[in-house]
């Protein structure tokens, strides 16, 4: 059940801290897939994904290799259809502006980062 969820979201973030590429793309996916079942316990969890997949893009900024598949599971997690009907005051809402933004500016220095919104 959800708790579960909970528990894989919660080893997925941890692992994503030593993973190298093809690692950090496989548990991305997995976090992405656990989006719908662990924001029914709260929105905190969301956030804390976002954040931590956030990092894994600006870990992998440099590698030419990973840089695009982890850039479009940020994508999949933050702007997961499960999340976008988040209200406008929740820190969930707020956080997707910072990394719309966040996307935009990176999008000046790398070409296509803009396009994967």
């Amino acid at each position: 059940g959800m708790s579960l969820s909970i528990v894989l979201m919660t080893c997925a973030m941890d692992s994503t801290e030593v993973a190298t590429g093809r690692a950090a793309i496989q548990l991305m996916r997995t976090m992405e897939r656990l989006i719908p079942r662990v924001q029914k316990a709260g929105e905190s969890m969301c956030v804390a994904a976002m954040d931590c997949a956030w990092k894994l893009v600006q870990d992998f900024y440099r590698d030419t290799d990973h840089f695009w598949p982890v850039m479009y599971s940020f994508v999949g997690i933050t702007f997961h259809p499960a999340l976008m009907s988040a209200p406008p005051a929740s820190t969930l809402f707020l956080r997707q502006q910072q990394y719309a933004g966040e996307l935009f500016a990176m999008g000046e220095r790398i070409r296509g980062v803009a396009n994967v919104l």
